[in-house]
């Protein structure tokens, strides 16, 4: 079944679809300009209305909800080089989260909605950093891997998987918040995007 573009003003191509933690809503980006740009919007399964989030001559994109589904993080270049913001789920109070670095994407609420992790171009690789939003501050997890990429949380929260390597040689790696306990998951290669499912 199709779910989206649903019609009308804005049916560029979409991408990276986020279901809401209730299962009712889908998050989704989509390309709303000839020129490329892209734009948050969230797709309310149960009247088939679109509501668009952001509306900005740039690049947003990366929607991740917090566990109660009233916020969603994002990435968006509207200062210049990706940043995460952040913003109500109704697109309200929106803020730039991250302050460091010019480069950072790819956010990834953890369980409990108190931290998110993210991707930082530090040092001309790619780390792993986890912002603490009750202390608005963020920390570096990784150091010393060639590139780290694509956070998802432990559902205990003590631990991240993500990617490392090059494109047919990614590799998936797990790592605490210290980072001193970042240990290769499995032999296989070419691995992307992972997810931490929760036990039954």
């Amino acid at each position: 079944m199709k779910l989206a573009p649903m019609g009308g003003q804005y049916t560029g191509h979409v991408y990276a679809p986020a279901w809401s933690p209730d299962g009712k809503r889908l998050a989704y980006t989509q390309v709303t300009s000839r020129s490329g740009d892209t734009d948050i919007m969230v797709l309310d399964l149960g009247s088939g209305k679109v509501r668009r989030l952001t509306f900005t001559n740039c690049l947003n994109t990366g929607a991740s909800w917090n566990p109660s589904g009233t916020q969603i993080a994002f990435e968006s270049d509207r200062d210049g080089g990706p940043q995460i913001f952040l913003m109500e789920a109704d697109g309200s109070n929106m803020r730039r989260l991250t302050q460091k670095g010019n480069y950072n994407t790819s956010p990834c609420w953890s369980p409990s909605g108190s931290m998110i992790a993210f991707v930082a171009r530090f040092e001309g690789k790619f780390d792993l950093f986890v912002y603490k939003l009750g202390e608005g501050k963020d920390y570096q997890i990784t150091t010393g891997i060639s590139s780290s990429e694509n956070p998802a949380w432990s559902p205990d929260e003590r631990r991240l998987v993500f990617s490392s390597g090059s494109l047919a040689g990614k590799r998936l790696f797990t790592t605490d918040l210290s980072g001193n306990q970042t240990l290769p998951f499995g032999n296989l290669t070419g691995c992307e995007m992972p997810e931490w499912t929760r036990s039954r």
